[in-house]
């Protein structure tokens, strides 16, 4: 057996089923207007925007600094040579909505072909330097006092 609802003791309750709405059907105020979206899409409540992918740009930038000063030797031509590539495929990348990072990806392609320039110059100076070398002890015959000779001769033509 079930009991009805106890009687409310502020009179009818208008949530009960099969009472009437005391206050009647009230116009909306605004008129009929459509259900509007926000400028954010149907994201209700706070969030968080979506967060664009630099990785790409970012290695790219890191390893043009690495490469630009690790370009003294062979490995920061690596490097500088590697942050240009991928400096350009971020940067080809960045156009995509999804992506960002675009001053990162030019940064490492300035970076990176700096840093191929810097090792070029120094292995054309080593290069060139061994080379003298090389030439001027085979003209002087060999052996240990054509290298001292060859030294003294260096020493004098690249410090004047």
């Amino acid at each position: 057996m079930t009991q009805p609802p106890p009687e409310s003791p502020y009179g009818n309750n208008p949530n009960q089923p099969g009472q009437p709405n005391p206050y009647g059907n009230q116009p909306n105020q605004y008129g009929n207007q459509p259900p509007q979206s926000n400028q954010y899409g149907n994201q209700q409540y706070g969030g968080q925007p979506a967060k664009l992918k630099k990785g790409l740009a970012i290695a790219a930038l890191v390893l043009g600094i690495l490469g630009l000063f690790g370009s003294l030797i062979v490995f920061g031509a690596i490097l500088s040579l590697v942050a240009v590539i991928l400096g350009i495929v971020a940067l080809v990348q960045s156009k995509k909505p999804t992506h960002g990072g675009k001053g990162f990806a030019i940064s490492g392609i300035v970076l990176g072909i700096l840093g191929l320039v810097l090792a070029a110059a120094i292995g054309l100076f080593v290069g060139g330097l061994v080379s003298d070398i090389t030439q001027c002890v085979e003209d002087n015959g060999g052996g240990q006092s054509a290298i001292d000779k060859c030294e003294q001769e260096l020493n004098q033509q690249y410090t004047n």
